[in-house]
């Protein structure tokens, strides 16, 4: 399975994609730098579509991130603008 930890800067937010296998064995599947402000929506908007990619595996099956946690500290209204962007997602397992 893969998950994704979020860490929110004043200029952009850092997503880290995980594999976990067997005996919580894990791996770092990738790194990512998301340029933007996030008190602006365009930055959350690309954390979305990386979220909803797929990462093949080298069995050949296509594996979701299935669950996602975002550090929400911050200063200046960041904190806000993460909680507005998370309202209403744990139901996919965004924390």
């Amino acid at each position: 399975m893969l998950t994704a930890g979020v860490d929110m800067q004043q200029d952009r937010l850092e997503v880290e994609v995980v594999g976990w296998g067997v005996g919580d064995e894990s791996w770092s599947i990738a790194v990512h730098s998301l340029w933007g402000d996030p008190l602006q929506g365009e930055v959350w908007e690309d954390l979305e579509a990386l979220l909803q990619q797929r990462w093949m595996h080298a069995s050949g099956n296509r594996l979701p991130i299935t669950s996602c946690c975002v550090d929400t500290g911050g200063t200046g209204g960041s904190t806000q603008a993460a909680y507005e962007w998370l309202r209403g997602k744990t139901g996919r397992r965004i924390f």
